[in-house]
């Protein structure tokens, strides 16, 4: 009976030791113990400039045939309080709403913290800002996107339509941009340490290095700006 019991207790202590290891490497990695979900949405009139920002965290940003805007957050954190210290800030000023997170705390004391946003847009919008620091984007384009940017992150860009100049910027981060071939655009691509590839779309070439290409699609339009530091450059046929 000793022994069975002296067993039990050996299992028990070994079980805990192997869950305290598993949460201790869940808050090592950053994968965050504690989360909380954000669900908002918002009218979206026609012309409507929208502004998008987020620190340490992903935006997804996808059209749907729908006149609001549909938005879904999730927080994640290794301590339950620090949940509080991110927080999403909401601005509307007339024709244009700014969605961004702040933290109430100096990053340094959030490492691993993380807050990602998603978000259901009618194509009639206009995406004036995408912007995130620590974080990957992806956009699937509205009739107008003007600004796209991320800090140590990659970006992706879909391009089914566009109704005005766009700016594609990563610092330490992979840019694809998938094009529709039957757009007049005209495209201009820099990297410092990267490199710039085609898939699918070809383009008549004014410039053409290791490092810059310019070039129209079906005779020009508008232009596409694409910037990266630290990052490839992959234009794909969407």
């Amino acid at each position: 009976m000793i022994i069975a019991v002296a067993v039990i207790v050996v299992v028990v202590v070994v079980l805990a030791a192997l869950v305290f290891v598993f949460l201790l490497d869940t808050v090592q990695n950053g994968n965050g113990l504690y989360t909380e979900e954000v669900d908002e949405h918002y009218a979206a009139i026609p012309g409507l400039e929208l502004e998008v920002m987020t620190v340490n965290g992903d935006i997804d940003i996808v059209t749907y045939d729908g006149d609001q805007i549909l938005l879904e957050g999730i927080k994640r954190a290794d301590r339950s309080q620090d949940l509080d210290l991110m927080e999403l800030v909401v601005t509307q000023n007339g024709d244009s709403l700014e969605l961004k997170v702040e933290h109430t705390e100096d990053l340094s004391n959030l490492i691993g913290d993380s807050f990602d946003l998603s978000l259901r847009v009618p194509e009639y919008i206009i995406l004036e800002k995408v912007r995130a620091v620590n974080g990957d984007i992806h956009v699937q384009s509205t009739d107008e996107v003007v600004e796209v940017e991320t800090t140590n992150g990659a970006i992706r860009v879909d391009m089914r339509s566009i109704g005005s100049n766009l700016n594609i910027d990563s610092t330490n981060g992979q840019v694809d941009v998938f094009i529709d071939p039957d757009l007049e655009v005209t495209i201009d691509i820099s990297t410092v340490n990267g490199v710039i590839s085609f898939s699918g779309i070809s383009l008549d070439l004014s410039d053409d290095t290791d490092h810059y290409v310019r070039g129209d699609l079906n005779a020009g339009g508008y232009e596409i700006y694409v910037e990266t530091t630290n990052g490839n450059v992959n234009v794909h046929q969407l």
